[in-house]
Order: structure tokens, then C-alpha cells, then sequence
């Protein structure tokens, strides 16, 4: 109370030398009358930040200078002669502030806002950089000219130096003539995958070289989605039979002398589904007993029968069976395989299409059977002891 009492006296101090009334001073403030009789009798004293500055600006004097009420004793403040304090309008105007401003809180809001926005602005600027960089590393990537060599998963077919490139926003298919290791003579091919259970042919005809030139910007681009996609041929022969093989398609060339072939011979027996091989692989074939096969029955099983071939797809399986053989070509996320079982003597080759341009083939005889049509299939025994089940319904 007393110190309101003294800063009252000083308000009004100054007020006078101003030649204010309380009714003016109010209007500068933006208070009301009574609040300056309030004030200058000392019942009470404001204490928030932006009265205190607004009586400060009003009066020419610092914050300070109010909330004390009274001017900081300086050399300058007083009189040489006599001591007395007098008034320095210029030494005590609102430029002290900057030194002794009582709205330091206010200020540090302030300056915390700025940065607050400043931040943001830098975080915003980094996220545009990077997107724009990726933008420009895509940009590159795409432009960059790829090659992809196509390669048969049949052993029995070849075609020499059948590519797939990507150039200048271009891709290109050229697609050389099918060749095969057999006698037998090719008529026509079709190149093709599957997309959402739909075929979508790539080049189909007489077997010759096919040039397929398509722009980036095409919608449904069947090129590009050669790389997406699992891709097929189907070859038929002069005598109308068919055979089927699975493309894979690599960036680097994939001919005999630069893939990893690993070839095993074993026998084979399943315990808990992991395979024991037995190196003393010899024929169960009995060659004096005649074997009668009856394919027809697979017609029974959900196969289709098609060109001389019975066919069946599952999820990510396709079976066939043809000329005394059932081949299992199955899809899987990380490599692909091919099961060619002789249903007579009972050995399968086993080909894996794995990633790093690796191609592995091993010959087994394996015990037990199952049907993958009715249960899942994930394993290579597994695949294996289908081509068994297979192999039962025809013997």
C-alpha cells in the first residue's frame, strides 16, 4: 500500500508536468478516468507489463521509472550546484527500455514465436530439399539406360541375346527366335503374363525376331510390366503339341557361362519336412514290368486339357503334364522353381531360380505324398511330395 502510495505521487508527478488531465492521460493509456484516480491515490497500482509500457510511452519515461515511481539516481540526474534530482526528459525517455523493460516475459513470448515460426520454416525448406532431391534421383534413375537379358527356365528352349531395354523414356523388346534342343520344329510362340488373372500378350505368331517399341508414357505400358510381372512362352510345335516355359528377366547377361549351375544326384526321404540325402541314387525301375498310364483321370482332378498338354493353375503354381513327365513351376517372392518328375522311373530334377543370377539343379527320389490343391505348399519337400501325389493318380 505505501508503495503504491509513492508511485501514485510519482504518476501524478509527472501527469501535471505533462500538462495532462486524468480524463487525457486515460484516453492515451486506454483506461478509464477512475483508474488514474485509483492509481494516483495509491488504492492500487497496475502491475501487468502493457499498462505499465503504455503509462511509460505516455509519459516519456521508462518502464522503470514507473514501476519504482521515481527517476534512477545517475551523475547526470542531479545538479551540480545545488544536488537537487531534477527531471532529464532525454536520459529517462522510453528509450531506456531497452536496458530496463519490465516486459521481459513478453518479449521472450515474443522471440519464442519467432523461432517457433523460423523453425518451421526451416523444417518445411529441408522436407521441399529432400523431395525435390528424390524427384531428381528418380528423375536420373529413369533416364538411365537398362538392359534386360530374358532367359528360359526350360532347359529345352533358348533364344540368343533376347533383350529388354529401357532408353530415353523408351522401352524396347527385341525378341530373337525361339530355338530348341530337340528335333522338333517350332511354328509359333506367345510371349505373355499374367496380371490380375487376365493374360496380357507381349508378342505372339510365327516363330521369328519380334522389335516391340513402346513410349513411357503409353497407359497400361505391357513392356514396363514385364518387370512386374511373371512372364511365360508358350511354344508350339509343328506336330501341335505345346510346352511352357518360364522368362526370367535379369540385368546383366544370363547365358550358361555366367550362371552358377550346381548339380546334385541323391536320393531323398522326408523327416519333418527337411530333406535326407542319400548319395547311392539308383533306378527303382523295374524294366521288366510295363507301366500303363491313364492321364484322362486328371480331368478328375481340376486339370484342363489343352494343345497335348493337361493343365492346372493354382495361386502361384502352374502344373502340366505331357510325354510321360508332370512339371511344377512355381512363383515365389524371393526366387522361382521348376519340378520336372518322370513318372515312370520316379526321379525329379529339381531347378531353383534364386536371386544373383543362380541356378541350381539337383535329382532326388523322395518319400511320402501331398496335395497341394487342398493344402498349403510353402517348402521344396513339400513341392516335391506333390509331384508324388501327382505321380500316384497316373501309375
Amino acid at each position: 500500500m505505501k508503495e503504491n502510495i509513492k508511485n501514485g505521487k510519482f504518476l501524478k508527478e509527472l501527469r501535471v508536468a505533462h500538462n495532462l488531465t486524468q480524463k487525457e492521460l486515460a484516453e492515451k493509456v486506454g483506461v478509464e478516468e477512475s483508474d488514474i484516480l485509483v492509481w494516483e491515490t495509491g488504492i492500487r497500482f497496475p502491475e501487468d507489463n502493457k499498462t505499465l509500457k503504455a503509462l511509460a510511452k505516455a509519459l516519456d519515461v521508462s518502464m522503470r521509472n514507473i514501476k519504482n515511481g521515481e527517476f534512477e539516481s545517475s551523475i547526470e540526474d542531479y545538479d551540480d550546484e545545488h544536488g537537487h534530482q531534477i527531471y532529464n526528459e532525454k536520459d529517462h525517455s522510453i528509450e531506456d527500455d531497452e536496458e530496463y523493460d519490465y516486459g521481459t516475459n513478453e518479449v521472450v513470448e515474443e522471440t519464442k514465436a519467432t523461432n517457433r515460426s523460423n523453425l518451421l520454416l526451416v523444417i518445411l525448406s529441408i522436407i521441399v530439399f529432400i523431395i525435390i532431391l528424390i524427384i531428381i534421383i528418380s528423375l536420373i534413375n529413369d533416364n538411365k539406360a537398362k538392359t534386360y537379358y530374358l532367359y528360359f527356365t526350360n532347359t529345352e528352349l533358348y533364344s540368343e541375346s533376347s533383350t529388354l531395354s529401357y532408353k530415353k523414356g523408351e522401352y524396347i523388346l527385341d525378341f530373337n527366335k525361339v530355338l530348341n534342343t530337340s528335333s522338333k520344329e517350332i511354328s509359333n510362340i506367345s510371349l505373355y503374363y499374367n496380371k490380375d488373372d487376365n493374360k496380357e500378350v507381349i508378342v505372339e505368331g510365327v516363330n521369328q525376331y519380334y522389335s516391340v517399341v513402346q513410349a513411357r508414357k503409353v497407359k497400361n505400358n505391357v513392356l514396363k510390366e514385364m518387370l512386374k510381372n511373371t512372364v511365360y512362352l508358350d511354344v508350339t510345335y509343328s506336330d501341335g503339341t505345346t510346352t511352357t516355359s518360364r522368362v526370367v528377366l535379369t540385368e546383366k547377361e544370363t547365358s550358361s557361362s555366367t550362371y552358377s549351375v550346381e548339380t546334385v544326384t541323391h536320393t531323398a526321404k522326408t523327416s519333418n519336412e527337411y530333406l535326407i540325402y542319400d548319395d547311392s541314387l539308383k533306378s527303382t525301375v523295374d524294366s521288366n514290368q510295363s507301366y500303363v498310364l491313364d492321364p484322362s483321370i486328371l480331368t478328375n482332378y481340376g486339370f484342363i486339357y489343352s494343345n497335348g498338354k493337361y493343365i492346372k493353375n493354382l495361386k502361384n503354381m502352374r502344373i502340366e503334364y505331357y510325354d510321360g513327365y508332370i512339371y511344377i513351376y512355381v512363383t515365389r517372392d524371393y526366387d522361382s522353381l521348376t519340378i520336372k518328375k518322370n513318372v515312370v522311373d520316379g526321379l525329379i530334377t529339381y531347378t531353383n531360380y534364386g536371386k544373383f543370377n543362380t541356378v541350381t539343379v539337383e535329382k532326388y527320389r523322395i518319400e511320402g505324398v501331398r496335395d497341394c490343391s487342398n493344402e498349403q505348399c510353402s517348402s521344396i519337400s513339400q513341392y516335391l511330395r506333390y509331384s508324388n501325389y501327382l505321380a500316384n493318380l497316373l501309375v
